[in-house]
């Protein structure tokens, strides 16, 4: 295999929001101070990857398809990674494959997208949109009808991380202290998401309460879970006044 190495990157200024560029201009922006700092032109570079997390922030089907002419890789061979929050990471990988087997010589890399494009017209931000549209990302035949989000997949990383590392030292003090504070019980008819019930300590639970503590929810809340008497209650937030079982 070929030896791989990075010769040039560039990033576009940070902001909360670009109003005088689109996704197509942030491209070029980017393509263009990349090529600065590698000392070359865009005629010397064999193929590029696209990282693109979704289509629905670019209102698009196939936006990596236009980018291709407007950052002057036209006809030449062009690939698109999309695998959520590690696209940028799988976009630098498949561009290591392609120089390191002798395939290309010199590949660009560009990770582009605009999630502030999405809009939300009743609440008038962007942020219940990208949300949604980050909700799109899971399971849509059946955890996103329970309310489903990327922070219950961290949650189950979570779990799963330290179902794997019990009764394995050494650990950092700050994940230990994590996961004890995620053992202590929950005072009775306090309500917690979920998401972030993670289990206290090792002890086995009957069938029915795994299940339900294994159900994803919306983090903002929407279907809670009430410990008391009535364990495993579930209600819809916004349907009735609300109150905690007896």
């Amino acid at each position: 295999m070929n030896k791989v190495g990075i010769v040039g990157a560039a990033i576009t200024p940070c902001k909360g929001h670009w109003i005088e560029r689109t996704y197509y201009g942030l491209s070029q922006m980017a393509v263009r101070d990349c090529l600065r700092d590698t000392g070359i032109g865009v005629r010397d570079v064999d193929a590029v990857v696209f990282g693109i997390y979704n289509d629905l922030f670019q209102l698009s089907a196939i936006p990596e398809h236009p980018l291709q002419g407007i950052i002057g890789m036209a006809n030449k061979p062009g690939i698109r990674v999309s695998n959520g929050g590690a696209t940028g990471a799988y976009a630098m990988l498949c561009a290591y494959g392609w120089v390191a087997s002798g395939l290309y010589d010199t590949v660009l890399v560009l990770g582009v997208e605009r999630a502030t494009d999405c809009f939300d017209f009743e609440s008038m931000t962007e942020t219940p949109e990208v949300i949604k549209t980050i909700g799109w990302s899971g399971d849509t035949f059946f955890e996103r009808e329970l309310g489903w989000t990327a922070s219950d997949s961290y949650a189950g990383q979570l779990r799963g991380g330290r179902a794997r590392l019990h009764g394995r030292p050494p650990r950092r003090p700050q994940a230990r202290d994590l996961g004890a504070h995620q053992r202590d019980p929950l005072p009775a008819g306090e309500e917690q998401p979920l998401c972030a019930a993670t289990g206290r300590g090792g002890h086995r639970r009957d069938g029915d309460e795994l299940a339900l503590r294994r159900l994803p929810v919306q983090a903002a809340g929407d279907v809670r879970l009430h410990r008391g008497r009535r364990r495993g209650h579930l209600r819809q937030r916004g349907e009735g006044p609300g109150d905690r079982p007896e």
